[in-house]
């Protein structure tokens, strides 16, 4: 049997460990997901309410809305418009490098509307019926790029500075003749060495 002060030592131990534990675990943040939820799809019907249909295109108002969206969580942010109707974004928010970088690639033109009249709701109004938005966009691709920097944001909120960069990559042009997006951008990537 041991003697009570060597019984001491042990227990105190636990309970600072114990309590070192708790302290730790309520410190790590939590994502409020019924709020992301609400952002998200403020943000999607957001995305379909701007006419970026190409031909003609018309990106840059889709760029404006996601600068200011990212720059307000300090990412720093270039945009590039070889057509100033059809800009194109490049964000990225370094790491320190222990992590491999990410780079999340999106475009921000829609395919032309066709005939309006065939469309239940109109194209660009983003209504929400049946369990869904409707507007041109939905699935190609501004869901999708809703979602992206709603998990981009979600994951900083919970973690911090990233181990590994986290770039967005936003073009426009690429439902058309693909001239002024992904291909510029990436000759200007390769001049400037960027990886």
């Amino acid at each position: 049997m041991l003697p009570s002060f060597q019984m001491v030592r042990p227990l105190k131990f636990l309970a600072g460990a114990l309590l070192f534990a708790i302290t730790a675990v309520a410190q790590i943040p939590v994502v409020d997901f019924e709020k992301q939820k609400i952002e998200i799809l403020d943000r999607y019907r957001s995305l379909i309410r701007l006419n970026t249909a190409s031909p003609p295109g018309n990106e840059t108002i889709a760029v404006e809305y996601m600068k200011k969206l990212i720059e307000a969580e300090g990412i720093p942010v270039q945009v590039f418009a070889m057509d100033p109707n059809r800009a194109n974004l490049v964000a990225r928010l370094k790491g320190n490098g222990s992590k491999k970088p990410l780079l999340i690639l999106a475009h921000t033109d829609v395919v032309p509307v066709g005939e309006a009249s065939q469309w239940r709701f109109d194209p660009f109004s983003a209504e929400i019926a049946d369990g869904l938005v409707w507007g041109r966009g939905a699935c190609d691709m501004k869901g999708g790029l809703a979602c992206s920097v709603a998990a981009v944001l979600a994951y900083l909120e919970k973690n911090g500075p990233p181990k590994g960069s986290i770039g967005f990559l936003l073009t426009g042009d690429e439902e058309g003749p693909a001239v002024n997006g992904t291909v510029k951008l990436l000759d200007w990537a390769k001049a400037r060495a960027e990886r």
